[in-house]
């Protein structure tokens, strides 16, 4: 295969070009490719404004042909996995591949996570805490914090709290002989028996059901892949708990759905009755009609969690195409009426809003080259990910403009085009609090 080298910091590498040019055709013949040119990236290029990574590309764009570009490691395509990705997602953008002159590690997205690493944590401080963590697993000893029922001995080891067990005994009761799901379990717990979950918080339907799926209360201890019977004192039977997860297999989602898209004012707004939160959904209904031909129809909405998850209020749901532009026709007219003003809170909680969103797409980028790198995957998709950082990182310089924000309120065209932390970040400008109830009356807490 055409086979281009490409070599960065060459002094900071410890390379001469003599012994980068020698590393690249030895390898190059041992693996039967032909060398066609090299690009030497040292300090002396970069005094004289010479880009080889940039020439680079361009060599490869004006041939009309595909490489099999190599590298020492993937360091020599950046410092960070971001700054790796930009340069690989330019790199396979030309329709070559990219790999590493590793012998033990030649696979590139494998090359860089074993030698950059993630952003924010040393490489030999997280092997420690691994290797740490290993021996306590290996031990049985818990790590993290204790489930609900137990808590950890002087001997490190788990033991029963009794008022906690008595509660998860009951759980496993209310759903085994009951036949009661896990919304309804929580409403009893919070509405019936008074019982609150620890720290005076009242039950979600996720607390019961992180309960009923946990092997730790059969006694079994389970951690970084390792996995021990009889560590501690059980709390239930292990005949009861396996009566539970074959009732949860049962119980399948009817008519559910889960798409990508997200919803714009999810935890934005609030139940107008309980100030709880209020969460999008999605659901899926499929029916025959009279010619046995099955039809679908995907419904989405707001419904308030505190119903969903703890049982503490009604069942209120609103359409999320009527609830969001209901809330723009809201800001679209307080905006004509007021003067935009952005304080120095509100520009410090956009910050702290963008840097998460921010972190958020990096974590997702972390994923896919994780998951990428162990398995077949299209390298190219990477760059829908570079995407959405670069569109969490020049929201903010957007959404601080008083110019900006009425562009973008100042019709529903406008508005749709906006990206969804853009739109997320001018509603927090704008809104202290929104409400909405069934009738779709919504109230806004102006900042």
């Amino acid at each position: 295969m055409l086979s281009i080298s490409y070599f960065q910091n060459l002094n900071q590498h410890n390379n001469s070009i003599e012994e980068a040019s020698s590393k690249f055709e030895e390898f190059c013949k041992y693996n039967m490719h032909q060398p066609i040119k090299s690009f030497y990236e040292s300090n002396d290029s970069a005094l004289n404004n010479q880009n080889e990574y940039t020439n680079m590309i361009h060599y490869i764009k004006n041939s009309g042909k595909t490489f099999l570009i190599l590298v020492p490691s993937a360091k020599h395509l950046g410092k960070t996995l971001e700054e790796f990705s930009r340069k690989l997602f330019e790199l396979v953008q030309t329709g070559s591949e990219v790999a590493c002159m590793d012998e033990n590690d030649p696979n590139i997205l494998q090359n860089a996570l074993n030698n950059i690493g993630f952003e924010g944590i040393s490489k030999s401080r997280s092997s420690k805490i691994k290797e740490s963590m290993m021996i306590k697993a290996l031990e049985g000893k818990p790590l993290g914090r204790t489930l609900y029922g137990y808590q950890i001995g002087p001997d490190s080891r788990l033991e029963i709290i009794k008022s906690e067990a008595t509660v998860v005994e009951l759980i496993f009761r209310l759903y085994t002989q009951s036949e009661m799901g896990f919304r309804k379990i929580a409403n009893h717990l919070n509405n019936e028996r008074k019982i609150k979950f620890r720290k005076e918080k009242p039950w979600s339907a996720l607390n019961v059901r992180d309960i009923l799926k946990n092997v730790t209360y059969i006694g079994t201890y389970t951690r970084l892949g390792i996995r021990k019977a009889k560590m501690h004192e059980a709390i239930v039977t292990p005949e009861i708990f396996r009566k539970s997860q074959e009732i949860t297999k049962s119980r399948k989602p009817i008519g559910r759905i889960f798409e990508s898209k997200p919803f714009l004012l999810s935890g934005l707004i609030e139940c107008g009755y309980c100030k709880g939160k209020m969460m999008g959904v999605t659901k899926k209904q499929s029916w025959k009609n009279k010619a046995s031909k099955i039809n679908q129809q995907v419904y989405r909405y707001y419904q308030c969690q505190s119903r969903n998850n703890e049982g503490t209020c009604d069942y209120h749901t609103v359409k999320e195409d009527l609830l969001e532009k209901k809330v723009f026709e809201k800001m679209k007219s307080h905006i004509k009426s007021k003067e935009i003003l952005i304080n120095k809170s509100s520009m410090n909680d956009l910050k702290i809003a963008r840097d998460v969103s921010i972190k958020k797409a990096k974590i997702k980028l972390n994923k896919f080259i994780t998951e990428s790198a162990t398995k077949a995957t299209n390298i190219t998709l990477i760059g829908e990910y570079i995407k959405e950082i670069d569109v969490a990182k020049k929201t903010l310089d957007e959404v601080s403009s008083p110019k900006y924000i009425k562009q973008a309120t100042e019709n529903w065209e406008n508005w749709e085009k906006q990206p969804i932390p853009t739109k997320s970040l001018i509603i927090k400008i704008l809104a202290k609090s929104i409400s909405v109830e069934d009738n779709l009356e919504v109230k806004f807490t102006y900042i």
